[in-house]
């Protein structure tokens, strides 16, 4: 398990935008030199390959043999260099990745907490109403209950505005737990996924819980 490190908010979103600078960066290297390390591993096996012929047509074998021997162990000493270089990038761009998870994670309970307080407050004017027009007309009052109402099998609800908001909260934090999840478990094509995916759109709910949109979403269904 990996131990990838948590930052506060701020301090995440800053590093956030840092790591994305240097991904260009870390990708073209890691690029650069696998490419380095597979010429010269080509280079190589050729030189390798024709070590023989060249013996065989020379005047001085035994000089030549150490310079053949010389020039090949270069050839496998910068082909064993450049593939450490190019897995180090490889690595670096790993991590940077990784500690962009958590980095979004926070981004997305940040979203998760200011819809959780607007939920609180709707939910309190909501009982207020609720009490006023349950004293005026002498019933009690409240959302249409969640209930089965077709015969295929479906179910239909009328989910209120404050439940959807709360229900986004509660996705957000589950999303962002698996986020942090990932960042410490996951293999790297996945974290990449991740990181490529970004955080989630704003969702209607989110808008109108936030004021962002004008109106109520139309789908109050689920």
């Amino acid at each position: 398990m990996r131990r990838v490190k948590v930052l506060p908010l701020a301090d995440a979103q800053a590093a956030l935008t840092a790591t994305e600078q240097t991904l260009t960066r870390w990708t073209t290297q890691a690029a650069e030199r696998g490419k380095a390390a597979d010429l010269l591993a080509a280079e190589l096996a050729e030189q390798e390959a024709r070590a023989g012929d060249d013996l065989a047509a020379s005047d001085d074998p035994e000089t030549d043999l150490a310079a053949i021997a010389d020039r090949l162990q270069r050839l496998r000493t910068e082909q064993q260099l450049s593939a450490q270089a190019a897995a180090s990038a490889r690595a670096q761009l790993d991590t940077a990745r990784r500690t962009m998870l958590p980095a979004m994670a926070e981004v997305l309970r940040s979203r998760a907490k200011e819809l959780r307080e607007a939920a609180t407050a709707r939910q309190a004017r909501t009982d207020q109403m609720l009490a006023e027009l349950s004293a005026w007309e002498g019933v009690s009052y409240g959302p249409v209950p969640r209930r089965s109402a077709l015969g295929d099998g479906h179910t239909w609800r009328s989910v209120p505005l404050t439940e959807r908001i709360t229900e986004r909260a509660q996705w957000l934090i589950n999303h962002a737990d698996h986020l942090a999840h990932l960042a410490e478990h996951a293999e790297a094509d996945q974290v990449l996924s991740a990181v490529n995916a970004g955080t989630p759109e704003m969702t209607d709910v989110e808008r109108v819980a936030l004021g962002v949109a004008d109106s109520e979403p139309a789908d109050a269904t689920n």
